[in-house]
């Protein structure tokens, strides 16, 4: 009878043995392959492409994204350029004067490429509206107008939804 329950635990003890061998034999081979592939040497560097680094520009309004030329300008840039005086009516607030330039004629200036199909407006609290490139190219009155406080600028976009009216603008990006 001893024989017999010896082996019948040797019947399953010896698979059970052999597998703890086989995990500790492959669990070897593991850390020993990954010490050789941490002294393995680095793969080439990449050929560099054809994009370029991107291009800081600094100032009070960003122009940047899908343009040729990005734009970093101040109040004073801004008043450099051909300024304008229009009426508008803002959707809420109603009739008002307002001052600025042109903002067609600051995307001319920053040179829209081609695949440009929209405008992200960002305001210095984070806020974002976007636009249609087509709706603002259509808009001969579309104006970062200046303020009472230097260097800070709204957007004046008749005809177009009061969420397009941003105020503080720190960025506009083609897109």
């Amino acid at each position: 009878m001893k024989s017999l329950l010896k082996s019948r635990i040797l019947l399953f003890a010896l698979p059970i043995l052999a597998l703890v061998i086989l995990v500790g034999v492959v669990g070897v081979a593991f850390l020993v392959g990954r010490q050789i592939g941490a002294t393995a040497p680095p793969s080439p560097t990449p050929e560099p492409t054809a994009t370029p680094a991107p291009v800081t520009v600094e100032g009070n309004l960003l122009v940047a994204g899908l343009v040729d030329q990005p734009l970093g300008l101040s109040e004073e840039d801004l008043r450099a350029m051909e300024v304008a005086q229009i009426t508008a009516e803002h959707p809420k607030s109603g009739q008002a004067e307002y001052e600025g330039v042109r903002l067609n004629a600051l995307l001319d200036q920053a040179g829209v490429q081609d695949a440009a199909a929209k405008l992200v407006i960002t305001a210095a609290d984070g806020y974002a509206a976007e636009v249609f490139l087509a709706e603002v190219r259509d808009c001969a009155d579309c104006l970062v107008a200046f303020t009472n406080t230097p260097d800070k600028f709204k957007m004046v976009m008749p005809e177009l939804p009061s969420s397009a009216w941003v105020k503080d603008v720190v960025q506009i990006e083609v897109q």
